[in-house]
């Protein structure tokens, strides 16, 4: 057992919490031994964040604490309403370990931590501001789950326009019309049964297709824009004050263009243009309840003759002018778009970033991880995949909790 960290928080803050927390005491038995306790796993919703409890009792309220045991992150001591009790966070969640000969009231116990912490986050999300904005901060690596999202929706696609290709339904109608023939008076009914099958399947394929295909779209919009995050951190590119919350709030093609020169590069400029038609062409009139800035999706009012797109002759453009919004060819467009992008995200000076975001390394933005990133890249492969076996080995050890 450790002595209490210097408490960083204001002893207004602490009679705060005292009064707060009626009952809770850093007095604990020096001969209890803790694994001698009852414990009780209260629900994940009461405390979703338990390092909080850590910082409230153990930096706040002045308890001693423990830490690191065998599938035990830390425990801290104390007592409530003059009973011994622990807190204690293991691999499979935290712990309350109480007296057995005085079990606490846990609805009590759980109402008056809420109260405390109530308080303490209060004060604590002036400090997270502050940090945010000088880049103290990291971000959950979620690559490899927006981009099995995209992926899935692109192989739907991709599945569902091959069974609307209408040579293959004429074939398939062609076979099942021959098993349906009996007599030869039948031939006829079960021939335009077996096409008018093949024509419904058809339909139902291409709608299927485009379902799936803007899906797939908003998908790797959404993919892209926590690449180009997470890339940004990779590049081990300095930042300054406020950089990264300007980052997280600009727009895709502002966020690509803190990593890809895309003036420099035909080919990448090119790629830009062809991604901005994608964004206002297709994502953005499924994502905006079927609006297009150029009016496409409006009509006005001409007397005598009806109602016209706003966007005029343009409407060809639209995603609304052809039955299917998005066909075959158009879908196979977008896919080679797409797949362009995604070259230029892994080559020449993004290919070192790029490593440690498919890896699943978690950035962080601060002055120090940004140079150690940046330095990585000038060592070479060699240095880079051992800071990614190093990290993901420390990463595994505190999720497992194997100290």
């Amino acid at each position: 057992m450790q002595a209490p960290e210097a408490d960083n928080y204001s002893q207004e803050l602490k009679a705060k919490l005292t009064n707060a927390m009626p009952g809770f005491s850093p007095d604990f038995p020096d001969d209890l031994d803790p694994y001698t306790m009852g414990v009780s796993a209260p629900e994940r919703s009461d405390f979703p964040v338990p390092e909080l409890l850590l910082l409230l009792l153990r930096n706040s309220m002045n308890w001693a604490w423990s830490g690191h045991e065998e599938k035990t992150r830390w425990t801290v001591y104390g007592s409530v309403d003059g009973a011994p009790i622990c807190f204690q966070l293991r691999k499979f969640g935290l712990r309350i370990l109480y007296s057995d000969a005085s079990k606490p009231n846990f609805k009590s116990l759980v109402g008056r931590l809420h109260a405390g912490l109530r308080i303490l986050e209060n004060d604590l999300s002036f400090y997270a501001i502050e940090q945010l904005n000088v880049g103290n901060l990291s971000i959950a690596n979620r690559h490899a789950q927006f981009e099995n999202r995209y992926r899935f929706f692109r192989q739907k696609a991709d599945k569902a326009f091959k069974k609307a290709d209408p040579a293959r339904t004429k074939k398939k109608a062609k076979k099942k019309s021959k098993r349906n023939i009996g007599e030869k008076a039948g031939e006829s009914d079960g021939v335009t049964f077996s096409l008018a099958e093949g024509l419904n399947k058809m339909w139902r394929a291409r709608s299927a297709g485009f379902y799936y295909s803007a899906s797939m779209v908003d998908a790797y919009f959404s993919s892209l824009e926590h690449q180009a995050i997470l890339l940004r951190a990779f590049t081990g590119k300095p930042m300054h004050e406020g950089d990264v919350l300007t980052l997280i709030k600009d727009k895709w093609d502002s966020k690509l263009k803190g990593i890809i020169d895309f003036d420099q590069n035909y080919e990448a400029g090119n790629c830009l243009g062809r991604m901005r038609q994608i964004k206002e062409r297709v994502r953005n009139p499924f994502a905006h309840g079927g609006m297009e800035n150029d009016g496409a999706s409006l009509m006005f009012h001409v007397p005598n003759l009806g109602a016209l797109p706003a966007s005029l002759s343009a409407i060809k453009d639209s995603v609304q002018f052809s039955f299917f919004p998005i066909e075959e060819d158009r879908h196979d467009e977008i896919c080679a778009t797409f797949d362009d992008l995604d070259t230029l995200l892994r080559s020449n000076d993004l290919d070192g970033p790029y490593r440690p975001m498919e890896a699943g390394i978690d950035p962080s933005f601060d002055a120090d991880s940004l140079a150690r990133y940046a330095s990585l890249h000038q060592a070479g492969t060699n240095e880079l995949e051992q800071f990614i076996d190093d990290w993901m080995t420390e990463w595994e050890r505190h999720a497992n909790m194997d100290y």
